[in-house]
């Protein structure tokens, strides 16, 4: 199994220590590929990342575009999004390939990080077959830099295709946690606007997506009523178009109206 490392950085020095770790972590470091990705207004670490031999690719609008730009440069079967801040497990290649199992299941891998015991991603692991079925990347663009790891996990988890590998720990160590200085990285990456517009999108993107029911009707006074309530848990807008032909007036739209309005639905008439 080929493991593709798509791991975002300001701080070149530190992600080269960071992937000299992971390589040496990994029972079989040919089969690890490395993409950076870089957001384009840092020249300092495109221009020290890019005399390595690795690919590096420019990006800009915050780490989610660097993320997406990393993984469309990679080839293996399961990417992992990697960063500065994420210590390996040992033998991680072999245990996360036991775990997986099928790369071409659509599936991400819940680990742990040493501190959290929820199901927030501190480091996203999907398979090829996860980007290929959602979206074609590995997080949705809207996010910019915070809020795209909670949509990964809980997207996941109501699909059914997440893996709980939280007994493997790939530690954290972030400056939330102490374990390392509060950087002017971690100050950018963590502005309040940037978390009030990702609770925006994220409440956007996990809700349940509306069912609406469109009927064509002509009376049906006599039994709109009581299709309506068996139908009641199914629907969240009703939508009528009123049939044309051998009909009579009648109260099947008033009818179809007053339930919904006593129902909290809403209601269209075409």
């Amino acid at each position: 199994m080929k493991f593709s490392i798509a791991h975002t950085t300001r701080r070149p020095a530190q992600a080269l220590d960071i992937r000299k770790l992971w390589l040496a972590a990994a029972d079989d470091p040919s089969e690890v590929e490395w993409v950076f990705g870089i957001d384009s207004d840092d020249p300092e670490s495109l221009r020290i990342l890019g005399a390595e031999n690795h690919v590096v690719c420019p990006a800009g609008g915050g780490s989610t575009p660097a993320v997406n730009a990393a993984a469309a440069q990679t080839n293996g079967d399961v990417i992992i999004v990697c960063a500065d801040d994420v210590w390996p497990c040992p033998h991680w290649d072999t245990v996360l390939a036991q775990r997986i199992e099928d790369p071409k299941a659509p599936r991400v891998v819940l680990t742990g990080d040493g501190v959290r015991t929820d199901r927030l991603c501190t480091l996203p692991i999907i398979t090829r077959g996860w980007i290929d079925r959602y979206f074609g990347c590995v997080f949705p663009s809207q996010f910019r830099t915070v809020g795209p790891d909670i949509w990964l996990s809980e997207r996941a988890h109501r699909d059914e295709m997440l893996i709980d590998a939280s007994d493997l720990v790939f530690e954290h160590r972030h400056a939330f946690y102490n374990k390392a200085p509060m950087d002017e990285v971690y100050i950018a990456a963590n502005r309040k606007e940037d978390y009030d517009a990702a609770e925006i999108l994220l409440k956007q993107l996990l809700s349940p997506c509306g069912i609406s029911l469109c009927m064509i009707v002509g009376n049906e006074e006599w039994i709109i009523a009581e299709f309506l309530e068996r139908a009641a848990r199914a629907f969240d807008e009703l939508c009528i178009v009123q049939a044309t032909g051998e009909t009579k007036p009648d109260n099947t739209i008033e009818i179809a109206f007053q339930f919904c309005r006593r129902a909290d639905k809403r209601f269209r008439k075409a």
